[in-house]
């Protein structure tokens, strides 16, 4: 279950404490997605985008593991594209015919990623 305000708790179910995504967390997170799996970047952008609402959120995660070699491809471009300019970063987040790259993960969540 996710919650937030200015940050998103994150608990597994378990035993342990939950995790508080912050906005500085997405900062450190970008840094290592630069060269490492760009995915825990778009997941904690998620988490922590959605707020309290989370029903679109298993729709998010199957559009990107619906094809993976692809989403990663997309992501590790649209961070290189990123660092060159904010426009370019986004436009590599969108898809053919002026769509998005990932259903059910549009323009909102680009600039919490990107």
């Amino acid at each position: 279950m996710f919650t937030t305000s200015d940050t998103v708790r994150q608990s597994a179910g378990t035993e342990s404490p939950a995790r508080i995504i912050e906005r500085g967390d997405l900062f450190k997170t970008a840094e290592r997605s630069k060269t490492e799996d760009p995915l825990p970047l778009l997941w904690a952008a998620v988490a922590w985008g959605t707020g309290t609402r989370h029903c679109l959120n298993l729709k998010r995660i199957n559009a990107v593991y619906q094809d993976l070699p692809r989403a990663e491809g997309i992501l590790r471009n649209a961070y290189i594209d990123a660092a060159k300019s904010a426009r370019d970063g986004y436009t590599s987040m969108r898809g053919p015919h002026n769509t998005n790259a990932f259903k059910f993960l549009g323009p909102a969540f680009f600039t919490k990623v990107l």
